[in-house]
């Protein structure tokens, strides 16, 4: 397992190569579902980012493996956190 580096990996060139493809799927938020508008500024909140769906807190081995690479809302990877998986979707009404 490598050691852990400043910025988990999300620095350099192999990184920026990986962020860009992800960026070149125009996927849609794999977290809420929803569309992200790619041409917003990186600071917005509903800016496009990317996402490890596997934690780099749990496998910073995983940190450039394109599998694990998804297409994010800033907004919502930052509350995802480093949390496993999706979060809960929300349902259409209040029970």
């Amino acid at each position: 397992m490598p050691s852990k580096i400043k910025g988990h990996g999300r620095t350099g060139r192999p990184w920026r190569r990986k962020a860009a493809e992800v960026r070149a799927s125009f996927s849609p938020c794999w977290l809420c579902g929803d569309p992200i508008d790619y041409t917003l500024p990186p600071n917005h909140v509903w800016s496009f980012t990317v996402h490890h769906k596997v934690p780099l807190a749990v496998a910073p081995w995983l940190a450039h493996d394109r599998s694990n690479l998804v297409a994010a809302h800033r907004r919502c990877n930052s509350l995802q956190g480093d949390r496993l998986g999706r979060p809960p979707t929300p349902t259409s009404r209040t029970w």
